[in-house]
């Protein structure tokens, strides 16, 4: 399993941070603002697999990874593994269309599944209605919400490897 560290051509380097499917507490939030400002991040990226892609220096990342454990965030993992989770906001305090607690599901999936290892990358995704806004058709593994806790498994995606 590799790690999302990647040098750019520029010679920054692209450091992807996962946090519980891109939720994040105020004070992962203002922690990380003050961890990236210390480590003269050039920018903070958020990706549309829920994670945030943080590009800087090539010696600074050392202090990054060393600040991470302390605001609960970790280095998405990279290669033949299951990837970031894809969970949507769908829960009764974040979206009016849920039907079924989609982004608990899927913060439980990842807690359960992020990294292990599989023979090609892996990428899941739990939606809390019809809509499907993180795309679960797409995914290798999608669940889209029919009904309160029950779902539609699709299996394979149009965009699955």
């Amino acid at each position: 399993m590799g790690e999302g560290i990647f040098v750019q051509k520029c010679g920054l380097v692209a450091v992807d941070l996962v946090a519980a499917c891109g939720v994040m507490t105020p004070e992962q939030l203002s922690g990380l603002a003050r961890l990236v400002q210390e480590v003269e991040a050039f920018r903070v990226k958020m990706t549309s697999r829920q994670t945030m892609v943080v590009v800087l220096p090539s010696e600074k990342v050392p202090a990054l990874l060393a600040g991470l454990p302390a605001l609960g965030l970790v280095v998405s993992p990279y290669g033949n593994v299951v990837r970031a989770v894809k969970g949507c906001a769908g829960n009764a305090a974040l979206c009016p269309r849920a039907i079924a607690n989609a982004l608990d599901l899927a913060i439980e999936l990842q807690e359960k599944y992020l990294g292990q290892e599989v023979p090609k990358d892996f990428k899941i995704a739990v939606a809390g209605c019809p809509r499907g806004c993180v795309d679960p058709h797409c995914a290798d593994f999608g669940l889209m919400a029919s009904g309160q806790d029950v779902y539609d498994v699709m299996i394979g995606g149009i965009g699955g490897s």
